[in-house]
């Protein structure tokens, strides 16, 4: 009658189903026995259906709260609750701190909220104010801890924990390898430990004509096997050597045009050489490094006007590589690191900046964020924007998916995840655009419209303008 019990009863005549029970022989007489509300006690009535009773032993001794200094008295009922003490709490914490910024309790006490000063949860730097019950708090710089892979730092924001993506001792990490290739380039693999880098380059490098006006690329295993051929046994060639693209009809027509134009004393710039835009980071690093900007400007410009392919700059520190590696790109050079030293090499479209850093940096009309806006006025499509940058995405990153189109474009950050970049015709535009999609470049990009992202564009300016000179205190 239970529900809960089976009969044990041999050959029970109401075994059954079905069968009368006229004499009550499944009325269950076994003793309930569940757990009391209490949950010191058991049932000790008959089985039955429904809620058991309430608890009826008694509490014959004192009840008091954790303190010891609120009591009850017995006897009391059972499963009484202890009382609640208006006493602060007396308990001791784990981390040491007072406890009496709350009442006394039953059970454990609330996390402590006292502020400490804590070491981040990548073990960076110390955070100020902390509540002491937060154990990992993160210092928001990138985390920086070697991978398994042995090549890479785990690009994460500092975090608690195995670092995203590390897998066991030697297997690959998921990011690009970025290794230097025998040809100058990064390799474009995914993470792959314990196997060489492929040999065969399939990055696009640029091929222009004699003249400049045609260009196209080419993979770049396969400009450098025309490279090998030509060099035959030697080590280098000479700039006369290197492979280019045949002039067409349309390079005879605009070379007229320019002689035309010289013999009647009109100048005719070339569509395909515009003035260099410098980059105006670079620009500003320039203003405060006025003698080293001119110092390797003159070590460019003899090595630009001899007969040497290839110069090597001495040892130096990181930053003054990268510095160096930057202005040199202005100069359509080839730069790589050999163990810590610059190693530039000379190509066909190699040539004199116009204007020069030195001559940019003291200009003071000369404003790399204004020509950009007003090159967006006079060509509107002529911008990509970056708006779903990582966080941890460098500037060097973007420059070189866009190698080709050095010194003809320029970057505005708006913040650390969102850029411009601005060409100085919409066709560069385009072109660039296709070159970021050959390099399988993981940053989406799209055209971007000065007239839909005004506001946009506003707070760029406004975030690279100077800010106004103080005015004069009256005397």
């Amino acid at each position: 009658s239970c529900g809960r019990h089976r009969c044990e009863e041999a050959c029970c005549p109401a075994r059954k189903p079905g069968s009368p029970d006229a004499e009550g022989r499944h009325v269950c007489r076994l003793v309930c026995g569940r757990r009391l509300g209490c949950k010191a006690h058991n049932c000790d009535n008959i089985c039955h259906k429904g809620p058991c009773p309430p608890c009826r032993h008694i509490i014959t001794h004192e009840l008091a709260c954790t303190c010891g200094r609120t009591v009850l008295l017995p006897p009391l009922p059972c499963s009484t609750p202890p009382p609640a003490c208006p006493h602060p709490c007396s308990l001791v914490r784990p981390c040491g701190h007072p406890t009496g910024d709350h009442a006394c309790h039953t059970g454990e006490c609330p996390p402590c909220t006292v502020f400490v000063d804590r070491l981040c949860a990548g073990g960076h730097t110390l955070v100020q104010n902390v509540p002491c019950h937060v154990t990992n708090r993160s210092c928001g710089a990138p985390c920086g801890k070697p991978l398994p892979c042995g090549n890479h730092v785990c690009p994460e924001r500092c975090h608690a924990g195995p670092c995203p993506g590390a897998g066991p001792p030697g297997a690959g990490c998921g990011q690009p390898c970025k290794q230097m290739l025998p040809c100058g380039h990064l390799c474009d693999r995914k993470c792959h430990p314990g196997t060489a880098c492929p040999t065969d380059c399939r990055q696009a490098v640029p091929m222009k004509c004699a003249c400049g006006r045609k260009e196209e690329a080419m993979p770049c295993m396969k400009y450098q096997k025309l490279l090998r051929e030509r060099a035959g046994k030697r080590h280098s060639l000479a700039l006369d050597a290197l492979p280019t693209l045949d002039c067409d009809a349309a390079c005879a027509g605009e070379a007229r045009l320019r002689g035309l134009a010289e013999a009647v004393g009109v100048r005719r710039d070339h569509q395909w050489q515009p003035d260099s835009v410098w980059a105006p980071e670079l620009l500003e690093t320039a203003k405060r490094r006025q003698a080293d900007v001119r110092a390797l400007e003159r070590v460019l410009h003899e090595f630009l006007e001899g007969p040497k392919v290839n110069h090597l700059f001495g040892v130096k520190p990181k930053p003054e590589r990268d510095f160096i590696r930057e202005v040199a790109s202005y100069y359509f050079m080839d730069s790589s690191v050999l163990e810590r030293s610059v190693y530039l090499t000379k190509t066909k479209a190699s040539a004199k900046p116009s204007p020069l850093l030195s001559d940019a940096m003291n200009n003071p009309q000369y404003d790399p964020t204004e020509m950009a806006c007003q090159q967006l006025e006079k060509y509107p499509g002529s911008a990509l924007l970056f708006d779903r940058l990582h966080d941890a995405v460098k500037e060097w990153e973007l420059k070189e998916f866009l190698r080709a189109f050095t010194g003809h474009f320029t970057l505005l950050w708006h913040s650390p995840t969102v850029c411009v970049a601005v060409f100085q015709t919409a066709q560069a535009r385009e072109d660039a655009q296709q070159a970021l999609r050959r390099q399988g470049c993981p940053h989406e990009a799209r055209p971007f419209s000065a007239a839909q992202n005004a506001g946009l564009l506003a707070a760029i300016v406004e975030r690279r303008r100077p800010p106004p000179a103080p005015r004069p205190v009256p005397a």
